[in-house]
């Protein structure tokens, strides 16, 4: 009913990408509905953050498109298109304009398929009793009127730091540290290795062992990872103009328990590694010493929060790390 509405909607205007982008999240946006389902004891079904739970098969659909010929730019699609799954209850849930502006990443082209997506939603419940937009030009008075609410704002430039922090996002196998290729990092796995070496025998341990009982260790003695990654980035930002945040850094409140942590006087920018599940699952198979469990690495892709500019960052791309 939503895919009706917008096929409705935009008429001839099928050859501009951004709305063909919206068009596949609009199929893709409450798949997760599948996988969040919940039946309490009175009754009421519930769909609790089902927007994450289809993110990366959404990947693994423009994958699909692309092989067919259906997509130029694979990573271009995957930005917008998580974007809008992601998001897409937030964004409508967001009374102001400014705060859904920042969850479009104070991208025009960005926000209008928000937009888009949010109207298209609306007239797809058979309950749905607000204003009616249904001709391509109510929904240009639409956008419209909302972006010259946005004038003063959209025309603002973004300040910037001397330094920088890059977060890397992506499930485990998705070639964070292929990418990095020695770029200054922290990471959660580093820092749990050099807490458990610090107070333990490690003579004659191989790594697979090493990287499990260091990750018991810090469970057990409750280790406040955050505040010793803070403590080690700012420690390399005295020498270094760039630090990478090497976790999978897949949830929202991690990301902002770092950057809160970490202060305001550095910009914060965010890098997803997107991968194909297939190849995911194929380099996790041959990792040597952190291999997760396939119903672990199952459950992180289902709660995968694609990162906005309103948790304070100021730019957001994504890198194809898949099968090309």
């Amino acid at each position: 009913m939503v895919y009706r509405h917008f096929l409705n909607l935009i008429g001839n205007e099928t050859h501009n990408k951004h709305y063909f982008y919206t068009g596949i999240a609009i199929l893709c946006h409450d798949i997760g509905k599948v996988h969040t389902r919940k039946v309490k004891e009175n009754g009421h079904v519930s769909f609790h953050s089902h927007p994450f739970a289809f993110i990366q098969e959404t990947i693994d659909f423009i994958y699909y498109l692309k092989r067919k010929g259906l997509i130029e730019d694979i990573e271009e699609a995957i930005y917008i298109t998580t974007n809008l799954v992601s998001n897409h209850i937030d964004f409508h849930r967001e009374k102001s304009l400014l705060m859904k502006w920042e969850y479009a990443n104070k991208d025009e082209n960005l926000f209008i398929a928000n937009l888009l997506l949010n109207v298209c939603d609306d007239h797809g419940r058979i309950s749905y009793k607000g204003n009616r937009i249904l001709t391509y030009e109510d929904f240009q008075c639409h956008f419209l009127s909302a972006l010259s609410i946005l004038d003063d704002v959209r025309l603002n430039k973004i300040s910037h730091n001397d330094k920088k922090i890059v977060f890397l996002v992506g499930p485990p196998a998705a070639g964070k540290n292929t990418y990095l290729n020695n770029k200054s990092a922290v990471s959660f796995d580093d820092i749990r290795m050099e807490v458990y070496q610090r107070k333990n025998d490690i003579d004659g341990m191989d790594n697979i062992t090493l990287y499990k009982k260091a990750f018991e260790y810090c469970n057990e003695n409750k280790i406040d990872l955050t505040r010793l990654l803070v403590k080690k980035a700012k420690e390399l930002l005295e020498t270094e103009d760039v630090v990478y945040i090497n976790n999978t850094n897949m949830g929202r409140k991690a990301r902002r328990s770092i950057i809160n942590s970490l202060g305001r006087n550095y910009d914060y920018e965010s890098i997803i590694l997107a991968n194909t599940t297939q190849d995911l699952v194929h380099r996790n198979y041959f990792r040597e010493d952190k291999k997760i469990p396939l119903d672990v690495l199952d459950k992180m892709m289902k709660n995968y929060q694609i990162p906005t500019y309103k948790e304070g960052f100021s730019k957001i791309e994504v890198k194809f790390n898949g099968t090309h």
